[in-house]
């Protein structure tokens, strides 16, 4: 394996030193704490407050939900109102039609687990996605009016709020649709996004007349945008209420232009969604529980186990960017990966041992079977023929009050804005999160292409999901709240953050800001956040036996810590602008 990056080690102690003065990288240092509007809320990449905290992508978010923390409204009222907020300044994820998931803690200890995944359509069977003779049809599988599932993060946002709000709903839509109304200032992050998309945005008039101008160049970065046919959504849902999205002239609407670029969405599927409580995964460790969403999202397990294979190897003693602890932290997720692919799906439609993968014995089964001196091929973990090989955009709020409340959410459109289908005259960008799907049934191959049976496509039925809003708990306080976008490096991105404040006890800044890295069983490589380990870590993980691939980043957790002196931590992910906000008193 030869290594091209002449520059590492430098770069690796640039960035601990930034680190070790609360900054984030060599060229992205933190922004200072600073006093928000009317000085009631202060806002920073990184804030300590005992009286409530905000943390998400996007500065205009963490701010509206700080305000509503300083208004007297609990963890759930600003978790709606960011949500609400970043549907309007974060497109690339924020949403009203997409879906996620919610962990909600209430300061007596009872935990929700609020399921808003999208459904598949009712026309949807598990050959959807091929060809007369069995292989998967590359324009079934890119077209995005295909990929469409029924919304759920309304119904999911008012369930939430339902059970634990206590402003009134319609209230925290009203900064949502002031921002769509009177519009705002374009950030660096958006116009950057909106270039990258530019060609996916641009096919679909109603996007492109939205995110580009007239000469076809999309919006730069201190620029408005005004978006008047969404505002005008969000103010049919609060003035009428949540139920307009799924009964009326909105979903009509929707199912209408899916419909005419060849999906399958009906009015009818949007009357019989659901948002649904699901009973939480519970963990035991390390004197605490870790908390998770069970399935259809595999976040719960697949992290749950990955913590719960390392909780009994010497980990506290291994260096945090030394090979050792990259080695065990691979071989975990590996195991991990190839149990969620050959038992997780929507429990509605397969029966999932939650139990059996949690258990002692099968979590001491996978740790025996690790080489602490050498990588296991993934093709040993598999007990079937593999077959030959063939040729997203999430976000992340966490948010705590002043009386313990947390609040885990994870939502997401699946790709950045989805698949840049926009819904003429609303504003609304639909998700393509049913490409989460396995598209060929029975078809596993060594490239990464999963056709475990599990998660094939079935009508109303949620597919597998890598989310993983988390909470850990420990002295009956919450101590971490985080998640993260990212599609399948979601779990390693959470599992790295626990790992690296559970096991290793590093500062929040560490946690957040710290190099992380991945392997999801096949394909069979570890992947390292490029320039941020140590060029000795790399060689020897290769001497290891471990294919290297390197990614600019991964993943964007914007996560709260419980710090004995100062109260709650909130830290905002540079790789994804993150902001931190609170109110002031």
């Amino acid at each position: 394996m030869r290594f091209h990056l002449p520059n590492r080690a430098a770069k690796i102690l640039v960035f601990l030193i930034a680190l070790s003065f609360w900054g984030c990288s060599a060229t992205q240092p933190p922004a200072p704490v600073e006093a928000g509007t009317g000085n009631s809320i202060k806002i920073g990449r990184i804030l300590a407050s005992r009286n409530g905290i905000v943390v998400c992508v996007e500065e205009n978010a963490a701010r509206i939900g700080a305000q509503v923390l300083a208004d007297g409204g609990n963890a759930v009222d600003a978790a709606v109102a960011t949500a609400f907020a970043l549907a309007v300044t974060h497109p690339q994820a924020g949403n009203i039609a997409g879906g996620g998931f919610m962990i909600i803690r209430s300061p007596d200890g009872e935990v929700d687990a609020v399921d808003y995944r999208e459904t598949a359509p009712l026309a949807f069977h598990p050959e959807i996605f091929l060809t007369p003779d069995g292989k998967i049809d590359k324009n079934k599988v890119e077209n995005p009016h295909l990929l469409v599932g029924v919304p759920g993060t309304v119904a999911g946002l008012a369930l939430a709020h339902g059970r634990h709000g206590k402003r009134p709903f319609h209230l925290l839509l009203m900064p949502a649709i002031r921002l769509a109304m009177e519009g705002f200032i374009v950030p660096p992050l958006l116009a950057h996004d909106l270039r990258q998309n530019a060609r996916k945005l641009s096919r679909h008039s109603a996007t492109s007349r939205v995110f580009f101008h007239w000469n076809g160049n999309p919006l730069a970065a201190g620029e408005r945008l005004k978006q008047p046919e969404l505002g005008s959504i969000l103010r049919a849902i609060a003035s009428e209420g949540p139920d307009i999205f799924y009964q009326d002239w909105i979903a009509d609407t929707i199912a209408r232009t899916v419909r005419k670029g060849g999906g399958l969405l009906t009015a009818d599927d949007f009357k019989t969604y659901e948002a649904k409580l699901r009973k939480p995964i519970k963990f035991p460790l390390a004197g605490g529980t870790l908390i998770g969403m069970p399935p259809p999202s595999s976040g719960g397990i697949a992290v749950a186990q990955i913590l719960g294979i390392l909780e009994d190897l010497p980990v506290r003693k291994f260096d945090p960017l030394g090979p050792r602890a990259a080695h065990v932290l691979a071989e975990a997720m590996r195991r991990v990966f190839r149990d969620r692919a050959m038992y997780l799906g929507d429990p509605d439609f397969v029966d999932v041992p939650v139990e059996r993968l949690l258990s002692l014995a099968h979590l001491k089964k996978l740790r025996d079977s690790i080489d602490m001196k050498k990588a296991t091929p993934s093709e040993k973990l598999w007990f079937e023929p593999l077959a030959e090989n063939e040729g997203g955009e999430t976000t992340h709020i966490s948010v705590i009050d002043r009386d313990g409340m947390a609040v885990s959410n994870t939502y997401t459109l699946e790709r950045s804005f989805g698949g840049g289908v926009m819904v003429s005259g609303t504003g609304i960008l639909l998700n393509n999160e049913l490409g989460d799907f396995n598209f060929r049934p029975g078809h596993t191959d060594r490239k990464g292409l999963i056709g475990t049976l599990p998660n094939i496509p079935m009508a109303c039925k949620r597919p597998l999901s890598s989310m993983s809003p988390t909470l850990y708990v420990r002295d009956n306080k919450v101590e971490i709240i985080t998640g993260s976008p990212g599609g399948r490096t979601i779990i390693n991105t959470v599992a790295c953050i626990l790992f690296n404040r559970v096991f290793q006890e590093q500062s929040p800044a560490h946690c957040v800001w710290g190099p992380r890295l991945h392997h999801k069983w096949f394909p069979d490589r570890i992947t390292l956040e490029k320039s941020a380990w140590p060029d000795a870590t790399a060689k020897a993980l290769a001497r290891m036996g471990h294919t290297i691939h390197e990614q600019p980043a991964q993943g964007s957790a914007h996560s709260i810590f419980l710090d004995p002196v100062r109260g709650y931590v909130g830290v905002g992910d540079f790789r994804r602008d993150g902001w931190a906000a609170g109110p002031v008193q």
